[in-house]
């Protein structure tokens, strides 16, 4: 299914990607999924998305629609045309 991804500025800004970077699709089913194909897309993003055991590092934070998603439900079902954003929350 396709979900509608935007990743936040300072994640951009990190990854070095371009500023003006609009949303964009991808086809997945869950938040993890979303970045993981993120990430194949933008391969400068890994190293802040992901930690050396490739877990998804604690400042990566997801909302779905506007509701920020519990790290728990991050692996459950999005649904088609859902809007992801993938946040880094600098601690």
């Amino acid at each position: 299914m396709k979900i509608r991804v935007t990743i936040s500025r300072l994640l951009r800004h990190l990854s070095q990607l371009s500023s003006d970077l609009e949303a964009f699709e991808v086809e997945a089913c869950s938040a993890t999924e979303c970045l993981r194909a993120t990430a194949e897309r933008f391969p400068s993003m890994k190293r802040w998305a992901y930690d050396e055991a490739g877990m998804i590092r604690p400042q990566i934070w997801f909302f779905s629609n506007g509701e920020r998603l519990p790290d728990d439900e991050r692996d459950g079902p999005l649904n088609e045309g859902d809007a992801l954003l993938i946040f880094f929350h600098h601690l």
